[in-house]
């Protein structure tokens, strides 16, 4: 789970927000607020998994394999994401509207791209209604993340949906992918 530190002005600030709606739920004369939704919007506050995603963390590694720096793309996103599906794109290389491409040749074109590490993938994974129902049938990739196998193949990781629900499956990068094989990238 998420930590967040709260800065004393963080906590100020909402303390008289909380403050004011009491206040506003307080009135002789009746409030201007309907306590029940008010009530139902705090409580979504409790119940919402934090949308905010550390990018710059390591994502799930299975036993066995590795991250190495050497086999990233540079221009991965690192850092904090809020997850919105509305930010989130599917990208496809001209080759595999058409065809297939070798995934080594697809990951130099990736190259200048904002494409998402797997870290989104497990945080998907634990949160799967937020995972956008267009995804099913497709195998979403996630090309910030580049692992090596224990038999030294490089291969990504994927978002699929299947008989039990959503899992992760992986692809190593000498084979080729086609038009069901999008990588998710920070949509600009």
């Amino acid at each position: 789970m998420a930590k967040h530190i709260v800065t004393g002005d963080q906590y100020r600030t909402i303390d008289r927000r909380m403050r004011e709606i009491k206040r506003m739920l307080d009135q002789k004369n009746g409030s201007p607020l309907d306590p029940e939704e008010v009530a139902e919007h705090l409580q979504r506050i409790i119940d919402q998994p934090s949308s905010i995603i550390d990018c710059s963390l390591q994502p799930m590694i299975p036993e066995g394999w590795s991250i190495r720096e050497e086999d990233q793309i540079k221009s991965r996103f690192q850092g904090e994401l809020i997850w919105s599906p509305e930010k989130i794109g599917l990208h496809l290389d001209e080759a595999q509207k058409t065809g297939s491409i070798v995934g080594n040749e697809l990951r130099k074109k990736l190259e200048g791209q904002p494409v998402l590490p797997a870290k989104v993938l497990d945080y998907l994974l634990a949160h799967p209604a937020l995972i956008p129902p267009d995804w099913k049938g497709k195998y979403v990739y996630f090309w910030g993340s580049v692992y090596r196998r224990s038999d030294g193949n490089a291969s990504v990781r994927c978002l699929y949906w299947g008989d039990r629900g959503w899992y992760w499956l992986s692809y190593r990068l000498g084979h080729y992918w086609g038009h069901r094989d999008p990588g998710a990238v920070l949509a600009g």
